[in-house]
């Protein structure tokens, strides 16, 4: 019978083959251990005094026992020739086992960890007690105390026959192989060294039991699958990566969150043993556990024997409010490790985030060309080559690096088969959606946009010019990548364009549209989040802003902007001073941004002109007219709402002059009375409207209840 057996392995198939050999050379090694006890133990029974009976025993320390121990001084146990021969016997079975295909998680972990004869019998000495209960009593035994069930460092020197004294032998467990990986634990610091206990990681446990898969309650780590596919550039980035890991170098690649650059680092991780544990920085706890996070992800890559992938390093992390206290507790652990280790980020590399010096390479962002690449392959077996061109131009807009393309195509196809609909670009639209974090949304109110740009009523010239803004955002990657239309490093990739007009005039309405059309989400800044008395905390906010918005596919709404956009000043008084370098930061910033920002203002005459340089588009909303005001009040009234046969639009349209957001507002009112009388719209009820919006205003109401006609004022 075999040691797995009779530890009562389960039966069944190869893999439990595999398993049993692994455990038989397990046992083997753990009968050692079991000698060596067996032999402590009877040789203390026969040095320990024969004291009468003590319920107490253990707990306390008699007179008798310190007499014991002044005739008794701790020596290591003396090694039993007969041990190599049973050593020889555990290996030959286990040869034999290898050369068969078994798998030998012991003989790996020795191999991977550098550990010599003497970390193994260290090892398995603290191990013993995991594997099997009776250990726990023994080394209580041998400790003389019921409370230590775990082996100490004396104890483990004195099962492995060295004197407590040896330098060398002590050193093991303060920064020896088994310490240093994290293999071993060494616990109760505040004790004298011979007195700390020794514990072996969990992960460590169930590796050597056989069980392969990482711990669950490691946040933020995870098993990385198969690569998705690579642009050339980054192709190439991910061979010289490889290569330098391999020379045992630590890199740091540098790249947009669209780029290619997660996808680079994981496959030049994986690049040696075909897998690679990802540690991602935004998913850690709090910083407390992130040195333990980062040690269970590198115990994991020495036991799997891959590379380890941290990224990506949040951009924030270079500012006063990092998502840890410092991204140094996050990066220090990854001092000789062994491990090959790959970081990346967008920020530049910072000395003091680890004393390691890593090699930077940076990764090129990725093209229109090669994004549609991608996504034709991820697409080509789920959808007709038609309908892959067609997904592929509805998705244009979003700059998703391969990783997130990839998890968008697999989160769209899964609500394809919950819902039974067909995969289309809407489903792919509202699943590349759903990668969206929340950071954003602590500054800004997210909208998920269902309007159109049909549905916006407005003259040829601002309406063409929507279509415009929409054309520049598809194509500029290929006009400012490619083409190189926009030179120089510190100039961003963003579209800027200001809406001006009267308040209610459709500036707000139309973003939305414009986000719905190009399938993203729209973000409306709230300024009261922005703006600080404190000087200096505003453009950190709005860093903040532009930051996470860099790292979405979303539509950043500032209205009102005139508030934080507005002129510079001749400098009077220090206000002024520090008004005039918020401008400033703000200008340098817009042009840098990689992301899509919509201004609005009632006041254009109020934007720095400065701003307005470096804008895309300025698009005017006009006041509607006879015509686009029937077209507002048609649109507004909608199809559901029942109308009277006396309700002639053509008539409110020529008498009322009113924005499209004050119909909408009388609209709504006549529906609340429609709703209250059961009767259908009638004049008299969008009269009775119109009168009560004119009122809100602060316009004129004669005694028929017809409102003047005259323009609104500019002041509203």
């Amino acid at each position: 019978m075999t040691a797995s057996q009779h530890y009562g392995q389960t039966e069944g198939g190869p893999a439990a083959a595999d398993q049993d050999a692994g455990l038989d050379h397990l046992l083997g090694w753990l009968s050692l251990v079991e000698r060596r006890v067996y032999r402590a133990v009877v040789t203390r029974m026969a040095l320990a005094p024969q004291d009468a009976p003590d319920p107490l025993r253990g707990l306390y320390i008699s007179d008798e026992a310190v007499a014991w121990l002044c005739r008794n001084p701790t020596r290591p146990l003396e090694r039993d020739p007969r041990e190599l021969d049973l050593l020889a016997g555990v290996e030959k079975e286990a040869d034999a086992a290898e050369a068969g295909g078994s798998h030998l998680p012991l003989r790996e972990l020795t191999t991977r960890f550098g550990l010599s004869a003497l970390d193994v019998e260290v090892l398995l000495t603290a191990l013993a007690p995991e594997i099997d209960p009776r250990y726990e009593r023994f080394y209580s035994y041998l400790h003389d105390d019921v409370n230590r069930q775990c082996a100490s460092v004396a104890l483990a020197l004195q099962l492995c026959g060295l004197p407590a004294h040896a330098g060398a032998a002590r050193a093991r467990f303060t920064h020896g192989p088994l310490v240093n990986t994290g293999l071993v634990r060494v616990e109760d610091m505040e004790r004298p060294l011979l007195s700390r206990t020794l514990r072996v990681s969990d992960r460590a446990v169930s590796y050597l039991l056989g069980h392969s898969a990482p711990p669950d309650s490691v946040s933020g780590m995870c098993l990385v699958g198969e690569a998705p596919p690579l642009p050339a550039a980054a192709g190439h980035l991910a061979e010289e990566t490889a290569a330098l890991l391999e020379r045992g170098q630590l890199v740091y690649l540098r790249g947009r969150p669209d780029s290619a650059v997660d996808s680079a680092a994981a496959a030049a991780a994986q690049h040696s043993s075909g897998q690679a544990i990802r540690v991602d920085p935004c998913r850690l706890p709090p910083s407390a556990e992130a040195r333990y996070v980062i040690k269970a992800s590198v115990l994991e890559a020495r036991l799997r024997g891959c590379g380890l992938h941290i990224g990506p390093l949040p951009h924030s992390a270079t500012t006063t409010e990092p998502p840890w206290q410092g991204v140094q507790g996050l990066l220090q652990p990854l001092q000789d490790t062994g491990v090959p280790t790959v970081i990346t980020g967008q920020a530049p590399w910072n000395p003091t985030w680890c004393t390691a010096v890593p090699v930077i390479l940076t990764c090129p962002p990725m093209s229109s060309q090669e994004r549609a690449t991608v996504w034709r392959s991820e697409l080509r077996d789920m959808l007709p080559s038609d309908a892959v061109d067609h997904a592929i131009h509805a998705m244009a807009a979003q700059r998703l690096s391969p990783i997130d393309l990839r998890t968008t195509v697999c989160t769209a196809y899964t609500r394809a088969l919950a819902t039974g609909t067909a995969l289309d670009a809407p489903t792919l639209q509202a699943a590349a959606r759903l990668r969206h974090g929340s950071a954003l949304e602590q500054l800004a109110r997210r909208v998920e946009p269902t309007t159109r740009l049909t549905e916006v009523v407005l003259p040829d010239l601002p309406r063409n010019q929507l279509h415009s803004l929409v054309t520049r955002v598809k194509h500029r990657e290929r006009v400012f990548l490619e083409w190189g239309m926009r030179p120089g490093s510190s100039r961003g990739t963003g579209i800027s364009a200001l809406f001006t007009g009267d308040s209610g005039t459709g500036k707000t309405f139309a973003a939305e549209a414009l986000a719905a059309e190009l399938g993203l989400d729209l973000y409306i800044i709230n300024l009261a989040t922005l703006v600080d008395k404190y000087i200096g905390e505003t453009e950190k906010n709005l860093e903040r802003v532009f930051t996470h918005a860099e790292g979405l596919s979303a539509v950043l709404l500032f209205d009102e902007a005139d508030a934080i956009f507005g002129k510079r000043t001749e400098t009077t008084q220090a206000h002024d001073r520090y008004a005039n370098i918020e401008t400033a930061y703000l200008l340098q910033r817009l042009e840098s941004f990689d992301g899509i920002a919509i201004l609005t203002t009632n006041l254009a005459a109020n934007i720095d002109t400065a701003f307005t340089r470096r804008l895309d588009l300025i698009i005017h909303f006009p006041s509607p007219d006879t015509h686009h005001r029937h077209l507002l009040w048609d649109h507004c009234l909608g199809t559901k709402l029942p109308r009277s046969p006396d309700l002639d639009i053509d008539h409110l349209a020529r008498t009322f002059d009113l924005t499209g957001g004050s119909i909408r507002n009388c609209t709504i009112t006549a529906a609340y009375h429609t709703a209250t009388t059961g009767q259908p719209l009638s004049t008299k009820t969008i009269l009775d409207a119109i009168r009560a919006e004119y009122l809100k205003l602060g316009r004129l109401i004669n005694d028929d209840t017809t409102p003047h006609t005259h323009p609104p004022s500019t002041d509203l």
